[in-house]
């Protein structure tokens, strides 16, 4: 036996032996045998609880085995089996009466607890500070009682380098937090050696568990949010719900208890059917690639956890909705049920934001008009990027080395000025439009900013090279605001770039086959698919720039195959393919004709073409903006063909677009 087991099961069996003679102290003294029953008996059922948890299985095994013959010869010296069961429901008493106890005081239950209603009260309750002191507090409370205080180091150095002292550079965070950490785990696990709590390897692989609470405090404070902005991902279906209603905390107490009773059992599996809803409710997005040159702060986090909150909409909590449809006795359809209690109560929360009261003839007319627009956008049309087209439209801000993110001044000195480049590559030569803004933002504070060396807002210039490259230089203005205090602390600067009078075209190809016969149509359609439409070659394409119009017609819109002259419907959409908003569709037109020029006719012109559309701010950022669907009637060339006519179809779109990049910062006043 290695020395190391060895040592623990001798501290095992000296463990044991002070249980049995406390227990022993706490029998009345003038029954023994009784008393050495029920003190067996508890100890027999401790060792059985905790064999359950993987606990020293084997040495459980053993004691078991050996108090069996003690039992017996205690029982049968013990005078009368109604004295030695009485002892032994006393004794089981007791025991349940202790588990009751320890399982109050269990740290994982205590933080199931607190993080559920802390959970509960921010969903009411708005204040950056007291989220951030919260998740301090559970983050702390994880490491030292969750994790026994293995985990207590990492996360006390991550707090003053990343909270106390605000380090966000990854190199800082490399140079000056890694090595510390490092250092700090090699020193944890000697130290652990020198108590004799295990050897070397197990104090550093324990003291590595310190990442979770870290993890778990960013959870909290909005790591998924920020990424749904950070990266532009269509927050629907599974994101939405763990954006919402996933109570980061209260699962990991949940999840880490160490006791084993019917309450812990009933809220384990309710967790894990909470859990299970979460992520069958929905469909898993992708995100888009980008890159960011530093840390955000804890304030960046919770800002755009609230930003994405406000253009979710304001559903029911899945599980909710699947308790009431069960419980509702509808057992037979539970999806459907839990669908429309969705779709309902995403409804009026729309309706709610528009001041209207529940219960009222507005309401309802509201829900209706909601519910007509879902069912018309429920039509779906996609597009893919064109191969053909290598070098789209692109833009980005870059950050340089000479950006100051940390700075000093005095009061009464210059302000500080924060540049950052802007490229555009334009391989068309688009006449486009740009206007920059800049804000300075923390949790309390947002202040505007002056742009220095580029056209402002509300007077933009115009550019048609290839190539475009300006410098732009930011400033806090306090001309704009004069109450506005100078800047000090830890800020989020955002850029913003407007571009307007962007163009996108897109190209669809079709097949129009007039009136055949079945043979024919069996013959030569496979014939026809294999030739023109391989692939998603069905798709109207576009090349991948920051949006596009999709658009198709048929029946069912994706098959390419056009028959007769009724009965075909034309929908479009415009899709947002990058990483900012879409403020105003300026003009779309979908230019549908034969060869000859005669155009195709639509029961609602808007249909083909509109102009000025400016959508509402909560829809700035949706991934697909849906355009009016309606039924066309094709040109007389393309309804009666002798063989089959192959043609292609273009649509554009004109748009203004905003991008924008934000950059944390440190402003330092010295006196």
């Amino acid at each position: 036996m290695a020395p190391g087991q060895e040592k623990r099961n001798r501290k095992e069996a000296a463990r044991v032996e002070q249980i049995r003679r406390d227990l022993l102290r706490s029998q009345p003294a003038t029954r023994p045998l009784q008393n050495l029953v029920a003190v067996e008996q508890a100890l027999a059922a401790q060792r059985i609880k905790e064999s359950r948890r993987g606990n020293f299985l084997g040495t459980f095994k053993r004691w078991g085995s050996q108090a069996t013959p003690v039992l017996s010869r205690a029982t049968q010296g013990a005078g009368s089996a109604v004295q030695s069961a009485s002892g032994a429901a006393w004794s089981a008493g007791a025991t349940a009466s202790s588990s009751a106890v320890n399982t109050i005081g269990d740290p994982g239950l205590i933080l199931f607890i607190a993080g559920l209603m802390s959970f509960w009260f921010k969903g009411y309750i708005n204040n950056p500070s007291l989220s951030i002191t919260l998740a301090t507090l559970f983050m702390f409370f994880s490491a030292f009682f969750i994790f026994k205080g293995k985990s207590l180091l990492p996360t006390t150095l991550f707090w003053v380098a990343y909270l106390f002292f605000g380090i966000r550079s990854p190199d800082q965070l490399l140079k000056v937090l890694l090595p510390v950490i490092l250092v700090g785990l090699i020193a944890q696990a000697i130290f652990m050696k020198l108590l004799k709590e295990g050897t070397v390897g197990e104090g550093a692989a324990g003291a590595i568990v310190g990442v979770v609470p870290i993890l778990f405090f960013f959870l909290d404070v909005g790591l998924l949010d920020y990424l749904v902005q950070l990266f532009h991902i269509p927050a629907t279906g599974l994101l939405s719900n763990l954006l919402l209603f996933t109570p980061w905390w209260a699962l990991l107490g949940i999840f880490t208890t160490k006791k084993e009773n019917a309450l812990i059992s009933i809220l384990k599996m309710v967790a894990i059917i909470y859990i299970f809803i979460m992520l069958t409710f929905g469909i898993v997005p992708q995100a888009y690639e980008n890159s960011q040159s530093a840390l955000p702060g804890p304030e960046q986090f919770l800002n755009a956890q609230q930003q994405t909150k406000a253009l979710l909409p304001k559903t029911e909590n899945p599980f909710v909705s699947n308790l009431a449809c069960i419980f509702g006795g509808d057992y037979t359809n539970v999806e459907s049920c839990v669908n429309k209690r969705q779709e309902d109560s995403e409804l009026e929360g729309i309706c709610t934001l528009q001041q209207l009261e529940p219960n009222t003839p507005a309401f309802e007319e509201c829900i209706k008009k909601q519910r007509e627009k879902k069912q018309r956008e429920a039509v779906q049309v996609t597009g893919v990027n064109d191969p053909t087209i290598d070098k789209p439209t692109k833009a980005e801000f870059i950050v340089s080395t000479f950006f100051p993110s940390k700075s000093y001044y005095k009061k009464g000195d210059s302000k500080i000025s924060y540049p950052i480049e802007f490229k555009i590559t334009n391989p068309r030569k688009q006449a486009i439009r740009m206007e920059f803004s800049c804000f300075f933002m923390n949790a309390t504070s947002n202040v505007s900013g002056k742009i220095e060396g580029a056209p402002i807002k509300g007077a933009p210039e115009s550019f048609s090279t290839e190539l475009i490259t300006r410098t732009v230089i930011c400033e806090a203005d306090p001309e704009q605001d004069p109450q506005q205090e100078d800047l000090s602390g830890s800020y989020t600067l955002r850029y913003e770039a407007t571009l307007q009078g962007l163009t996108t075209k897109s190209r669809l190809s079709r097949a129009f086959i007039g009136t055949k016969e079945t043979a024919w149509k069996e013959e030569w359609i496979p014939k026809i698919m294999r030739t023109h439409f391989p692939g998603d070659s069905r798709f109207s394409k576009s090349p991948a720039e920051f949006a596009r119009i999709n658009f198709a017609f048929g029946n069912p819109l994706e098959n390419p195959i056009i028959e007769g002259s009724s009965g075909v419907i034309l929908s479009s959409t415009v899709e947002n393919l990058g990483q900012g908003k879409i403020t105003r569709i300026a003009e779309y037109k979908l230019n549908l004709a034969d060869e000859h020029g005669e155009r195709f006719t639509a029961d609602t012109p808007k249909c083909l073409e509109d102009q000025n559309i400016n959508p509402p701010e909560e829809n700035f950022q949706k991934q697909v903006i849906h355009l009016p669907t309606c039924v066309v009637e094709i040109p007389s060339s393309l309804q009666k063909t002798p063989e089959y006519v192959y043609q292609e179809f273009t649509g554009e779109v004109r748009y203004d677009y905003v991008l924008k990049k934000e950059v944390p910062l440190e402003v330092q006043v010295i006196s």
